[in-house]
């Protein structure tokens, strides 16, 4: 395949390219998003984060449940029997109705209760983080993808520049070509510098696509532009103070923290089902009966009785097998397990917070190197430019020089990109990247 046809096919793809675009501009379709909408849509239409909240709605369900254990229960029971008896003498019905009310109270049960409520309570906080950890992953991954996007942009404007660019460079070699001042060579390596940008804006268009896919799966929104500006919270000025903020707010702290709590009250509540049991139990009740002798002139006899009573009842278990003492040394090495992994988690977690702050100092160290190497190839790309102007050298140096730049530019867009992108993992990392610091609801 030669140059020509090469040139012919890729200016096909152009063409079809600026035609999409013209389209999108007069149909108004291309949906551009701030990351403030793309995030404030995750929050609200994510199905994860929805399946937690559901979860954390349970969860405080069955705190009100162990709660409850604390109040007495009041319960009414009625029933009605009635009854024909056929003897041979005479016929009789019986009537029977009774109605009772019962009052059941647990005073004392070796602190089952209180643990109950206190097991109940840690796991809602469990959930509650695992909710803050759920939210934090969405919102870090719509974010790092919207800086995606936006990178990804700013690329293909400048690759689709350069390739404007080379194209009115070729128009002029081929006048050179004319005029004998400049070689076909020279006009192939112009136009197989054009191609080798066409190429690269493909599979730049390529990763932006992949940025928009990712995007509308977190989202639900499908967003072609990213527009505006990034809000993220601020980092902490130095590592120790971005590490303290992490112990008190990351979520995978805190998760390990209230698993913690939940062994620790497994354990009470275990220790208690050995111990006495003390409850109270009252009742009112209300017997009629009624008995029909209808055989001798509808003789009726009727009973009415009304009874109240209460009595404590205390119950201590003696032996169980060892069941009991087995549950308990059960419970006691989950909490030791559940320690482990809190002071593993709080390591991990620190570790973490190290690598993205020394990511992040590297992505500012190579921003400050490639504006410096950015200054270096615009000049040297002037000056190839005067060479080749003047016949003092050939094509090749200056197509080098062209190259140089713009891949240059696009190094310092991509180090941009990834000091964002470091910067909201180490947000994440922190534990707060949340939407309350986000002024999301």
């Amino acid at each position: 395949m030669t140059v020509a046809s090469i040139l012919q096919s890729y200016s096909k793809k152009m063409t079809v390219v600026v035609f999409v675009a013209a389209l999108v501009a007069v149909t108004g379709e291309v949906q551009a998003q701030t990351l403030a909408t793309l995030l404030a849509a995750t929050v609200e239409n994510n199905p994860r984060l929805s399946a937690i909240r559901e979860r954390q709605t349970s969860s405080q369900a069955n705190v009100d449940a162990a709660r409850g254990q604390r109040w007495p229960t009041l319960t009414v029971t009625g029933q009605e029997g009635r009854r024909h008896l056929d003897q041979r003498t005479a016929e009789e019905t019986l009537t029977d109705r009774q109605v009772r009310l019962e009052l059941n109270l647990d005073l004392w049960r070796s602190g089952q209760i209180t643990a109950g409520i206190e097991k109940a309570n840690a796991s809602a906080a469990q959930t509650d983080a695992q909710l803050v950890q759920t939210s934090i992953d969405a919102l870090k991954t719509v974010t790092t993808n919207w800086f995606s996007l936006q990178g990804a942009q700013q690329v293909i404007a400048l690759q689709r520049s350069d390739i404007a660019e080379r194209e009115n460079f070729v128009e002029e070699l081929n006048t050179r070509v004319e005029r004998g001042l400049a070689t076909v060579a020279d006009l192939s390596a112009a136009q197989l510098a054009v191609i080798e940008q066409q190429t690269a804006l493909q599979q730049t268009e390529e990763q932006r696509n992949q940025a928009v896919d990712t995007l509308e799966n977190w989202t639900g929104l499908r967003p072609e532009q990213a527009i505006g500006t990034a809000r993220l919270p601020k980092i902490p000025a130095t590592l120790e103070a971005a590490l303290t903020q992490a112990a008190r707010h990351a979520a995978q702290v805190e998760i390990a923290r209230a698993a913690v709590a939940q062994a620790e009250a497994e354990v009470a509540e275990r220790e208690g089902a050995l111990g006495p049991r003390l409850s109270l139990n009252a009742h009112h009740g209300y017997d009629y009966d009624q008995t029909i002798h209808e055989n001798v002139l509808e003789e009726r006899a009727v009973s009415r009785e009304q009874s109240t009573g209460a009595m404590l009842e205390l119950t201590v278990p003696l032996t169980d097998g060892g069941t009991g003492r087995a549950q308990v040394r059960a419970s006691t090495h989950a909490l030791a397990a559940a320690r482990l992994h809190q002071r593993a988690a709080q390591e991990d977690t620190a570790a973490a917070v190290r690598h993205s702050w020394m990511k992040r100092a590297a992505a500012q160290q190579r921003i400050t190197l490639l504006e410096q190497q950015l200054t270096a190839a615009k000049a040297l790309q002037q000056s190839r430019k005067r060479e080749f102007d003047q016949g003092l050298s050939d094509i090749q140096p200056l197509l080098d020089a062209n190259q140089k730049r713009s891949s240059t530019e696009q190094d310092l867009i991509h180090a941009r990109t990834t000091l964002r992108q470091s910067e909201v993992q180490l947000l994440a990392d922190m534990g707060t990247l949340t939407p309350e610091r986000l002024g999301l609801e």
